[in-house]
C-alpha cells in the first residue's frame, strides 16, 4: 500500500503523453485532446522546468533531483521531436529554449576517452558538468535514447553526436557493448540489444539495417527502442511544417 511503489513521475513519459495528445488533436480534429495536452504541458512547465546555472533544464521527475548546489539531469529525457512541435505550437512557451539548452548541454557533457554523454549528469550552480555519482558512470541504457530523439527531430548535428557516431561506427565487432564506463573505460561483457542496434542504425543513416520484427527474446526495453526507432525512421511528417529552430536570441520566457 499503495500498490505503485514509486509515486514519482517521469518527465519523458509526461512529454510523450502530451505529444501524443497534441498529435491526436490534429489528426482527428479533436480540440479536447489539445486542451489535455496543454494542461499537461503547463504542469511540466511549472513543476519540471527550471532555470539553473544559465540553462533551461528538465528535471527527470518532480522529486529527488534538486540538491544543495547542483541538480541531476538525464539528457535522454529531452524528447526532442516533442519539444520541437511544442515550440511551433507555443512560440512564447519554454520549449524552444529548453530544446536549445539541451543541445548545449549535450555538446558540453562529453566524458571518457570517447567523449560520450553520460546516462546521468550533474550540473552545479556554478555551471560545472560532472558525471553524476549516484549512478554507474556510463554511456549506456539511458543515454542510448539521446541519438534516437535527436535523429527523430532532425537535430543530430545540433546535438553534437559525432562522438557517439564515431564510437558506434568504430566498434571492434558488429555489435558494440551495451555500455561503456566513462571513468575507467570498462565495457559490458554483453552486446547492445537489438533495440539499441536499431538506434545505432538510425544514427549512422542505415535505417534499412534495423531489425524488422520484435522477437520473443527482446525484453521490454529493447522492444520499446525498436518501435520508437521505426517511428523515427518511417513516421510521416507532422501535419504542420517543421520550422528550423536556430540558436541566438531567445523568445520571451513564460
Amino acid at each position: 500500500t499503495p500498490p505503485v511503489q514509486d509515486l514519482n513521475n517521469a518527465s519523458d513519459g509526461d512529454l510523450l503523453i502530451a505529444w501524443a495528445l497534441h498529435r491526436a488533436a490534429r489528426k482527428w480534429r479533436a480540440p479536447e485532446y489539445e486542451r489535455q495536452s496543454r494542461r499537461l504541458r503547463g504542469a511540466i512547465e511549472r513543476h519540471l522546468i527550471r532555470d539553473y546555472a544559465g540553462y533551461s533544464v528538465l528535471l527527470p521527475a518532480r522529486r529527488g533531483f534538486e540538491h544543495d548546489g547542483y541538480v541531476v539531469l538525464n539528457l535522454s529525457y529531452w524528447v526532442m521531436p516533442a519539444l520541437q512541435e511544442f515550440a511551433l505550437a507555443e512560440p512564447d512557451g519554454p520549449w524552444r529554449r529548453l530544446l536549445l539548452d539541451g543541445e548545449r548541454l549535450l555538446r558540453a557533457a562529453r566524458f571518457g576517452a570517447h567523449k560520450l554523454p553520460p546516462d546521468w549528469l550533474s550540473l552545479t550552480e556554478g555551471g560545472e558538468l560532472r558525471v553524476a555519482d549516484q549512478w554507474p558512470p556510463r554511456f549506456g541504457f539511458e543515454a542510448v535514447r539521446v541519438p534516437l530523439y535527436a535523429v527523430w527531430a532532425g537535430r543530430s548535428e545540433q546535438a553534437g553526436l559525432e562522438a557517439v557516431s564515431a564510437y558506434w561506427r568504430g566498434a571492434a565487432d558488429e555489435r558494440p557493448p551495451a555500455w561503456v564506463n566513462l571513468v575507467d573505460g570498462d565495457t559490458a561483457d554483453y552486446p547492445l540489444s537489438r533495440g539499441g542496434m536499431a538506434v545505432r542504425s538510425l544514427l549512422l543513416g542505415m535505417p534499412g539495417k534495423m531489425p524488422e520484427h520484435i522477437r520473443p527474446e527482446d525484453d521490454y526495453y529493447s522492444a520499446s527502442l525498436l518501435v520508437l526507432s521505426w517511428l523515427a525512421a518511417f513516421l510521416p511528417e507532422p501535419a504542420v511544417p517543421r520550422a528550423p529552430l536556430q540558436g541566438g536570441k531567445r523568445p520571451r520566457d513564460s
